[in-house]
């Protein structure tokens, strides 16, 4: 995710009312999130409507850290698929429910996938929807 990027993510995630991560980083350099203490957001606006982005929640796992990589668990609802786009980071996706789709390519629980930077890629969520985890690279 380039900088822009995580500027807009912490700009939604302000608007929605969520506190930076409080989560303490141990001496050993162990940062731990537990998603179930995170509400969701979404994505708002006639651009994110338009898109079909509405359709996709997300929980900012690392939001407000600088000393670990930006972490998001997220959810899309059966059948969406985001636009075709491309970041200037490398992503590892890790399917926890449901099955997600690139290209021709299923993925179900316990797939991980990932992305290089600058590559041209849109996520497919199956018939049941998805759940996965985005880390950036």
């Amino acid at each position: 995710m380039s900088e822009a990027e995580r500027s807009e993510q912490e700009g939604e995630v302000r608007e929605a009312g969520i506190p930076p991560s409080t989560s303490p980083t141990n001496e050993g350099g162990i940062f731990c999130r537990d998603e179930h203490d995170l509400p969701w957001s979404t994505y708002e606006g006639a651009d994110a409507a338009d898109a079909g982005m509405t359709a996709i929640r997300y929980k900012a796992l690392s939001y407000g850290r600088r000393d670990v990589p930006s972490m998001t668990y997220i959810e899309y609802a059966p059948g969406c698929t985001d636009p075709v786009h491309k970041h200037d980071t490398g992503e590892v996706f890790v399917v926890i429910e449901g099955e997600i789709w690139l290209d021709d390519a299923r993925n179900g629980p316990g797939s991980v996938i990932y992305i290089a930077p600058d590559t041209d890629y849109a996520v497919r969520a199956g018939t049941e929807g998805a759940r996965y985890f985005r880390i950036v690279t």
